[in-house]
């Protein structure tokens, strides 16, 4: 298979990916840059693909303590090379999470997982089939999983499809987690929003802080980013953080 190399952040985050596989977008960089991280904290990333999300981590908050999931063999092998490349110590269980079971518990999961559920939409294939659809793993199965991993007050963080909102509000509840904050990302400032941001809290009492919409796109007949993604990017020439 044939590769492409890429960079986030003025090409201090250097990513090796498949070209015509499953490729990240810029769901994890948003993800990564909406709950912030204390640098000493323990923090596990669910489904990291080829490594984005530790990556990113690493690089925006000097998280030291890393461990990530990844179920596909050949994104876990392109994850590790991505890990030494970027000079960043990750723990990797390559499996299903269903059977992972670490021996302390987390202050933070990550998880940008498959949007779909098994029977919804079109079926991608091969890497974008797991990748996309719950095909091993259900969302509520991730979060119950999940759930005893977390200190009390730790932090579980998604991105989900905006019309799984409400089904993900009623999956964090039931297993101790309170959603805590949301942002709702929209393409352009007339278009409903796509996908979501969800912070959620072990343990926290009930209230949630729906946060500003982020606007993608400057306008719906260009590829232009709003200053607000372009900074979130880092395309603006100014440090993220």
């Amino acid at each position: 298979m044939e590769y492409t190399h890429d960079t986030i952040y003025a090409k201090h985050v250097r990513v090796k990916q498949y070209r015509d596989g499953y490729r990240f977008g810029i769901d994890p960089v948003l993800l990564a840059r909406f709950t912030p991280v204390a640098s000493r904290r323990r923090v596990l990333d669910i489904g990291t693909g080829s490594g984005v999300i530790p990556l990113l981590l690493a690089y925006l908050y000097g998280v030291q303590a890393l461990h990530a999931v990844e179920l596909q063999p050949e994104l876990a092998d392109l994850a590790r090379e991505n890990f030494r490349e970027n000079q960043v110590n990750v723990d990797l269980f390559e499996g299903n999470f269903l059977e992972y079971e670490p021996a302390e518990a987390f202050d933070y999961i990550f998880s940008n997982p498959p949007y779909r559920k098994h029977s919804s939409g079109e079926m991608a294939t091969g890497q974008r089939r797991l990748a996309r659809h719950e095909s091993l793993m259900t969302l509520e199965q991730m979060i119950a999983h999940a759930s005893p991993m977390l200190r009390g007050g730790g932090s579980l963080s998604l991105v989900i499809l905006t019309e799984r909102f409400a089904e993900l509000t009623q999956y964090l509840r039931r297993h101790n987690l309170e959603p805590k904050r949301a942002r709702f990302v929209h393409s352009t400032l007339t278009a409903g929003s796509r996908i979501c941001l969800v912070e959620a809290k072990k343990g926290a009492r009930p209230g949630m802080e729906v946060e500003g919409p982020l606007i993608v796109y400057a306008d719906a007949g260009s590829q232009t980013y709003t200053a607000e993604c372009r900074h979130l990017l880092w395309e603006d020439g100014k440090a993220p953080v």
